[in-house]
C-alpha cells in the first residue's frame, strides 16, 4: 500500500514546520499540552506552533480531562485562521495503534514522500525528514477455528500483562466487544483478572477475524506493548476455544466477576422499613451495575424528565463514575462507560430502545430509573432482550408489571425512585455515598422526615431542598432532550456554591406553576360525594397545554391546592392523571372504566390511564362514575 491509496485521516503526523500556515486542516498531529485556560487547552504542535482545543470540542468536562502540562496528545487541525490562530478538534483516537501509519510533515522537504507509511502495529524504524516509515509485513491471518500454537509461549493472566511488556504471551478470555478503527480491529478481551485490548490487523479499516464476535471464548497469541501508557497486545493469532474449554472458561470468569462485583455491605441509607424489605433486590441491582463496569460494558441510564427521574439518575451516575475510577483508575474513562439520557415521554418506549441498541458491536447495560416497570414499557424491554441487552430497573410503582428483563428493585410503597436509586448507588460506590445521600430528600415535594434529617446532616436545610427540587423540575421539563450534566451536577452537588443559582431557577418554577394554577382554579369541576370531593380539570381546553408545568406536575399541585378534594383528575387528549386515589383502589377504578367503555383501549399508565382519543367523552363519564362510586 502506498501513500496514494491511504487516506490522510488514517495517518498520524509529526509536524516539523515553523509557522501555523504550514499546518494542513483535517490532519491528525501529535502534540504536547502547553497549558490550560477557562475556555480550553493549548496544545503545542511541533516546536513553534500552538493551537487551541476549545472546551466545546471535548467529550468531557475540562477539569476532568486528565491531561497535565507536558503530556503528549493527539489532536486534529480543524482550521488555521488568517491571523495565525489554530483551531483544534478533539481526537477520539489517542493511541498510535488506532492509526494505520505515521509520517513526518516537514514543509521544507523537497517533495511529498513516496514510500510507504508506518504500520500502526508493530512499530518500525523512526522516519526521516524525507520519507515516511516503511510498512512491516503483517503475518498471514489464521482461520478463526484454528488452534493457536502455545509452545514456548507463557500463559499470562491479564492482570499481569504490565510485567510482560515486550514479551510474547498467550491469554485466554471472552470477547467483551469489538470495534473497528481506520487501522486495526480492536478486540476487548476479559478473563478472571481483568480486561485487555487486542489489536488485529487485516488491512486499513478492514475487519479482522470477522466470525469472532462478542461473548466468544478465544485464545490469543501476541506481543505485549504499551501505547500512550495503555497495555495492548499486538496479536499474531486469535483462535476460538473448543466448546468444553469455552464453557469452563466462561464459568470461571462469571464466578470471579460476581464475587468481585458483590458489595461488601448491604444496608439502607437510613432506618426505613420500606427500603429495608427491598435490600436483597437493591443488592442484586448494585452487583449487576458493578459487574458491567468491571467488564467495561457501557451503561446507559434512562430516566423520565421529572425531578425524581433526573435526581435518581444523577445519583446513580455519580456512584457509577466513582466505581469506574476505582476499577479502571481513569477519570476520563467514566465519560465513555456511563451516559445519562432523559426519556422525553416518561415511559421507555420502542424508539428509546432502538436508539440505545449499539451499532458497533458493543451492547450497553440499560439502567432504567423511575421507568421500566409499567406495562407501557413492555415492547421496549422485549426488544432489548431480543438483542441480548442486559440491564436493571430501579423504580417506584404501586402496580409494577411483571417482566423478565434484567434485575429489578421496584418499591411499591410511598417512596420515590430516587430513594431506591441512591440506596443502590451507596452499594455501588460507598466512597461516593456522602456526596449524594441528600438526593432522596430533593426528589420529594415533601420529603419523609428520615430523609430530610439525613440531608440536614449533610448541610441541606428545608429551603435548600425545596429550591433544588423545583429547579431540577423546571430544567427537566425544558431540557427533556438533553441530560444537562454540568448544570445538574452544579445544582445537586455544589452545596452553598449553587444556592443563588438554585434560588433563581426555583423562583421561575414557582411563578410558572402559580400561573397554571390560577387558570386551573377558574375551570375545575367539583363533584361532591359522601366520601369527599372529586375535582376534574380538562387539560385539553382549560390549561396552557404546551407550557410548564406538565400534566403530572399540575395534577399533584392542583390536588394539594384543593384542600377539600379527595381525588383530582386531569383529563388530556388520550390520557388522564389521577391524584389522591389510594394505590390499592386505582386498579379497580381502571377496571370499571374498561368494563364501561370496552372499546376505548383502556390501559393503565404510571399516573392514571390511557385511552383512545375518539372515546374521550364516554371515558370521562365512566371515570366520574367509577371514582364517585368508590368515594361514596
Amino acid at each position: 500500500m502506498t501513500w496514494d491509496n491511504l487516506h490522510e485521516e488514517d495517518i498520524l503526523f509529526e509536524f516539523r514546520g515553523s509557522e501555523a500556515a504550514e499546518l494542513e486542516a483535517g490532519r491528525f498531529y501529535r502534540g504536547t499540552v502547553d497549558g490550560y485556560a477557562d475556555f480550553g487547552v493549548f496544545v503545542r504542535i511541533g516546536d513553534s506552533v500552538t493551537g487551541l482545543l476549545h472546551r466545546s470540542q471535548l467529550d468531557t468536562r475540562l477539569e476532568n480531562l486528565g491531561w497535565s502540562e507536558g503530556d503528549e496528545v493527539i489532536v486534529q487541525v480543524e482550521n488555521v485562521q488568517n491571523n495565525g490562530n489554530v483551531d483544534l478538534a478533539w481526537s477520539i483516537r489517542q493511541s498510535d495503534s488506532e492509526f494505520r501509519g505515521e509520517s513526518v510533515h516537514d514543509p521544507n522537504a523537497d517533495a511529498e514522500p513516496e514510500g510507504e507509511p508506518t504500520s500502526a502495529a508493530p512499530q518500525a524504524e523512526p522516519a526521516t525528514d524525507e520519507q515516511p516509515l516503511t510498512t512491516t509485513e503483517q503475518p498471514e491471518q489464521p482461520t478463526e477455528d484454528a488452534t493457536a500454537s502455545t509452545e514456548s509461549v507463557e500463559r499470562v493472566p491479564i492482570e499481569q500483562l504490565d510485567d510482560a511488556v515486550g514479551s510474547s504471551v498467550m491469554i485466554e478470555g471472552v470477547v467483551a466487544n469489538v470495534r473497528q478503527t481506520s487501522g486495526p480491529t480492536i478486540f476487548s478481551i476479559r478473563d478472571e483478572t481483568g480486561t485487555a485490548e487486542i489489536a488485529a490487523f487485516e488491512s486499513a479499516g478492514v475487519r479482522a477475524y470477522p466470525s469472532i464476535t462478542a461473548d466468544d471464548a478465544v485464545e490469543v497469541l501476541g506481543v505485549v506493548e504499551r501505547h500512550r501508557g495503555d497495555i495492548q497486545i499486538e496479536s499474531d493469532e486469535i483462535a476460538l476455544l473448543e466448546e468444553a474449554a469455552a464453557d469452563d472458561l466462561k464459568g470461571r470468569i462469571d464466578s470471579a466477576l460476581v464475587e468481585r462485583a458483590q458489595p461488601d455491605a448491604v444496608e439502607p441509607l437510613v432506618e426505613d422499613p420500606v427500603i429495608q424489605k427491598l435490600m436483597d433486590d437493591v443488592a442484586a441491582v448494585a452487583t449487576a451495575v458493578r459487574r458491567a463496569v468491571i467488564v467495561r460494558t457501557p451503561i446507559v441510564i434512562r430516566h423520565p424528565a421529572t425531578a425524581d427521574g433526573v435526581v435518581g439518575g444523577a445519583a446513580l451516575e455519580r456512584a457509577i463514575a466513582g466505581w469506574i475510577d476505582q476499577v479502571h483508575g481513569d477519570t476520563v474513562e467514566r465519560y465513555h462507560l456511563v451516559r445519562r439520557r432523559p426519556l422525553r415521554d416518561g415511559a421507555y418506549d420502542l424508539g428509546d430502545a432502538m436508539f440505545d441498541v449499539d451499532r458497533d458491536g458493543t451492547q450497553p447495560f440499560v439502567l432504567l430509573v423511575g421507568a421500566g416497570s409499567n406495562s407501557e414499557d413492555a415492547a421496549a424491554l422485549e426488544f432489548l432482550e431480543l438483542f441480548g441487552v442486559d440491564g436493571a430497573i430501579v423504580d417506584s410503582n404501586p402496580r409494577p408489571a411483571d417482566f423478565s428483563f434484567g434485575v429489578r428493585a421496584v418499591v411499591e410503597d410511598d417512596r420515590s425512585a430516587t430513594t431506591v436509586a441512591a440506596t443502590v448507588g451507596a452499594l455501588v460506590d460507598p466512597e461516593a455515598a456522602d456526596s449524594f445521600v441528600h438526593l432522596p430528600a430533593v426528589s420529594y415535594e415533601e420529603p419523609p422526615s428520615v430523609y430530610r434529617e439525613l440531608a440536614a446532616a449533610h448541610g441541606y436545610d428545608d429551603e435548600a431542598l425545596t429550591e433544588r427540587h423545583d429547579a431540577i423540575a423546571l430544567i427537566a421539563y425544558y431540557q427533556r432532550y438533553d441530560d444537562k450534566r454540568e448544570l445538574i451536577e452544579d445544582l445537586l452537588f455544589n452545596g452553598d456554591a449553587a444556592r443563588e443559582l438554585a434560588g433563581h431557577i426555583s423562583a421561575q418554577y414557582r411563578a410558572r406553576l402559580e400561573t397554571a394554577l390560577e387558570t386551573a382554579r377558574r375551570n375545575v369541576d367539583r363533584i361532591s360525594t359522601v366520601g369527599g370531593d372529586l375535582v376534574m380539570l380538562d387539560a385539553e381546553q382549560d390549561t396552557h397545554r404546551f407550557e410548564f408545568p406538565p400534566a403530572a406536575v399540575l395534577t399533584d399541585a392542583l390536588h394539594r391546592d384543593e384542600d377539600a378534594a379527595s381525588v383530582t383528575v386531569v383529563l388530556g387528549v388520550d390520557e388522564c392523571w389521577i391524584a389522591g386515589a389510594e394505590p390499592s383502589e386505582l386498579p379497580t377504578v381502571i377496571d370499571r372504566v374498561a368494563a364501561a367503555v370496552p372499546h376505548a383501549g383502556i390501559e393503565p399508565s404510571r399516573h392514571g390511564m390511557q385511552f383512545l382519543s375518539g372515546r374521550r367523552d364516554t371515558v370521562r363519564t365512566a371515570i366520574v362514575e367509577a371514582i364517585t362510586d368508590s368515594l361514596g
